[in-house]
């Protein structure tokens, strides 16, 4: 199912003028508004660095807000247009987040046209690991070397590997 949010936006407009004294609804609608016209901005053709940067807003936005099918379709066009590993990678987490562990294997155990990052391989080990393919997963896990300054983002994608691994 797709998510409605021109219809969301309308809701939320509506409540923040029926109480006007609630700022969460008038945050609400404007954050949504903001979404709506990223959406726009990235159902056009034209990819450039704009468009890369939008797109990965619109990424997070899905991913905090429980909408992983929609960060599929994005990414899914994002990895066809921009061809890179950052786009990769989305893709790869939003499949993670929609529970489409073999599919996330698939697309990671082919090989690489770019570069690819602990990220992928931290992706690639918790699908495989779902998919019960431990060994594997192992193997991956066994073959991490995160650097002393990882982010906190790496450091938690690292941390949910050891979850599901059982460490």
């Amino acid at each position: 199912a797709q998510a409605d949010f021109d219809g969301a936006l309308r809701s939320f407009r509506a409540a923040a003028r029926a109480a006007p004294g609630n700022k969460t609804y008038a945050q609400d609608a404007l954050v949504l508004r903001r979404v709506v016209g990223m959406r726009k901005t990235v159902a056009r053709q034209q990819v450039n660095a704009r468009w890369e940067k939008t797109a990965i807003s619109l990424h997070l936005f899905y991913l905090r807000n429980d909408l992983p099918q929609e960060a599929v379709a994005l990414d899914r066009r994002g990895l066809r247009l921009l061809a890179n590993a950052g786009a990769e990678a989305r893709l790869a987490e939003a499949l993670l987040e929609a529970g489409d562990n073999e599919a996330t294997v698939k697309l990671l155990d082919q090989p690489a046209r770019w570069q690819r990052d602990q990220r992928h391989a931290i992706f690639h080990g918790i699908a495989l690991a779902r998919t019960k393919q431990y060994a594997r997963a192992l193997k991956v896990h066994e073959s991490l070397r995160l650097p002393k300054n990882a982010s906190p983002l790496l450091l938690r994608d690292a941390a949910r590997l050891e979850a599901v691994l059982g460490r």
